[in-house]
């Protein structure tokens, strides 16, 4: 029992240091008067003509000088009516052009090196096919860089509309996730970013080689490339603020989710001591709260350490995701937190009992990793 609750106490004072931080973090009023930086949009896209039509939308709706940005969308081999979407944005904008994936390529990390390669502005800002952008979106970052010396920053990603079980779930699991990698971002150990909402120079992603090295897993275009900058000691800031927050759709069935989160965990291979050290804590401590659930059944005597322990894991982590909320001003349903932390030990037992299968099925294409 003091394994566990000597990880339960590393887990708890983790979370308060995260959580000072993240209460902490202050970004500069948007405004408009600021003389513009020129940014490239890059969305690589492959059967999205479901989501393509909202993206575009908002893409349409940005206010930021016209001259000073550029939208580049990257056709991955499609097999649907995404390519005729995406040539009628073309047709109907200046800004916007459509590139395609020769044969032979193929994936995320290809498609963006390719519009890398023609890009015209010194930043470059990714997203998601699957997302809708804020109006002050590129505002947003430029009164961010204006006052800072960036060669990368983190942006915000948030579940729009969580409608089911599922989607809540991923609601919650994001904002802790993005929580956490703020925080860590504030102490100056940034490690986690999202390729929804992510900005760089284009002379920092050459000076890394961009994504050599790493170009042979199916995800990692934005984590492993922060780690590249990291290592390369560039300097990394990070936007928290509203008018900054892209939103993205939950993935709606169980299997796709699975496969997603497979994609996530196995390029953990080539994280950094603390994404694992991190990555370790939050699985011990889940996995426990499901090895005492199990004692308890057998021993009612372990009742009250997993009731006492679930109240001081459920607090923290409470505190710590609802002050992301905050900030971000999302909405906050504390039935909803309560179920998803909950169902988070299971969930994780789950899962794990998914990766003795090293293939992950994505976009139609298998990978092993």
């Amino acid at each position: 029992m003091w394994f566990i609750g000597f990880i339960f106490f590393i887990y708890l004072v983790t979370l308060s240091v995260l959580l000072f931080s993240l209460v902490n973090i202050t970004n500069k009023k948007v405004s408009a008067s600021i003389s513009p930086k020129r940014f490239s949009i890059l969305v690589a896209f492959r059967d999205e003509e479901v989501h393509l039509p909202a993206l575009i939308e908002s893409l349409q709706l940005l206010e930021y000088p016209k001259e000073q940005y550029e939208i580049i969308f990257i056709n991955d081999h499609s097999t649907d009516a995404s390519e005729n979407l995406v040539a009628q944005f073309e047709k109907a904008s200046s800004q916007v052009q459509q590139l395609h994936l020769k044969e032979g390529l193929f994936g995320k990390k290809a498609a963006l090196q390719l519009a890398i390669e023609q890009a015209q502005f010194e930043y470059i800002i990714t997203t998601d096919a699957d997302c809708i952008v804020p109006k002050k979106w590129l505002l947003s970052y430029n009164t961010y860089l204006d006052t800072t010396d960036s060669d990368a920053v983190i942006g915000s990603v948030a579940i729009a509309k969580p409608t089911d079980f599922l989607s809540r779930f991923q609601y919650y699991d994001f904002l802790a996730l993005q929580a956490a990698g703020f925080a860590l971002a504030n102490l100056k150990r940034p490690f986690l970013c999202n390729g929804a909402n992510f900005c760089y120079t284009k002379a920092a992603y050459e000076k890394v080689n961009g994504f050599q090295g790493n170009d042979h897993l199916p995800s990692g275009d934005d984590v492993l490339l922060l780690q590249k900058f990291v290592q390369h000691k560039l300097e990394i800031g990070y936007v928290l603020q509203q008018e900054n927050l892209v939103l993205t759709q939950a993935i709606s069935k169980l299997r796709p989710f699975i496969e997603q989160r497979k994609r996530w965990f196995f390029k953990t291979k080539s994280s950094t001591l603390l994404q694992k050290a991190f990555g370790i804590l939050l699985l011990l401590t889940n996995l426990l709260v499901l090895v005492l659930l199990i004692l308890a059944i057998f021993n009612h005597a372990y009742f009250l350490n997993l009731i006492l322990l679930l109240i001081v894991k459920l607090s923290i982590d409470f505190f710590f995701t609802f002050e992301m909320a905050k900030k971000l001003q999302l909405p906050f349903r504390y039935l909803d937190f309560l179920l998803a932390n909950l169902f988070y030990p299971i969930g994780i037992s789950l899962f794990i009992s998914q990766l003795t299968n090293s293939y992950i099925q994505w976009k139609q294409r298998s990978y092993q990793v």
